[in-house]
């Protein structure tokens, strides 16, 4: 469907207004016509319609680059501040850590300070993550190497990579020790909730039914990934076997190189 600019709209309450039948619609348009504006204003107006938060559907937005992606982030919280905390942006690992250590850090006068800044790290892993020992030992690592090294060097990326792992060993020791079975993967995820709820500020992937549009780039959505709670999940799946109503945004799809 080949539309100009101040159709776009029209198009996508068209499409995404039929009852049945409509499973792939693509919209043709010259970049810089308005095709994300409209995108974006056809999301705020799902959300907003509907009052019950159980129904609301699950919302993927898929660009063909991390620019197009923090683009489409930022323009969408702006224009609906009360839902900025159900969007949900996908980022590297190394790139949550490094927003979750600036967060941390943003409460306190030590931003500028190198040393006060990693002994209140130090303290709040001591006081917050205790109970997962090897994760500990291993984000003091990480705090160490953002506040005294480039956090964008190979030793960031690497320790950050092996965050989830030893999250997810530590959850099973932690459960054999206090004799609770996680067999399923609700289960673990309960149970990592109740002991560590900071994990799902740490890495906000862990527990999506908290958000309801998702944004990442084409590789992100189609390929597998890690979780903390040991699942190796697909986006695509849970999209269309996990949510009664999905709807799914591919931005440039012609540009994403997907297999």
């Amino acid at each position: 469907m080949k539309v100009e600019s101040n159709s776009t709209k029209k198009a996508l309450d068209y499409l995404l207004s039929q009852k049945e039948g409509t499973y792939l619609s693509v919209i043709e348009q010259t970049t810089g016509l308005g095709k994300t504006h409209a995108v974006i204003q056809k999301i705020a107006e799902i959300l907003q319609k509907i009052p019950d938060l159980e129904l609301k559907p699950k919302i993927f937005v898929v660009t063909s680059g991390i620019e197009t992606r923090n683009e489409f982030f930022h323009d969408l919280k702006e224009k609906l501040p009360e839902f900025e905390s159900r969007i949900l942006l996908f980022e590297s690992v190394p790139d949550q850590v490094k927003h979750f250590l600036e967060e941390l850090l943003s409460k306190t006068d030590y931003e500028n300070d190198q040393t006060l800044a990693n002994d209140y790290l130090s303290s709040w892993f001591d006081q917050n993550t205790a109970t997962f020992k090897d994760t500990t030992v291993l984000l003091k690592r990480i705090a160490k190497q953002y506040i005294f090294v480039k956090q964008e060097n190979d030793t960031f990326g690497e320790l950050s990579s092996r965050l989830k792992r030893t999250i997810y060993y530590d959850l099973k020791r932690l459960a054999q020790k206090e004799e609770i079975k996680l067999n399923t993967k609700q289960k673990r995820l309960n149970y990592l909730i109740k002991k560590a709820p900071w994990i799902c500020d740490l890495f906000k992937d862990t527990d999506l039914s908290r958000y309801y549009v998702l944004i990442m780039t084409a590789d992100k959505f189609v390929f597998p990934y890690k979780t903390a709670i040991g699942n190796e999940d697909n986006y695509w799946d849970l999209t269309f076997k996990n949510s009664q109503t999905p709807i799914l945004f591919l931005d440039e799809s012609d540009k994403s190189q997907l297999p």
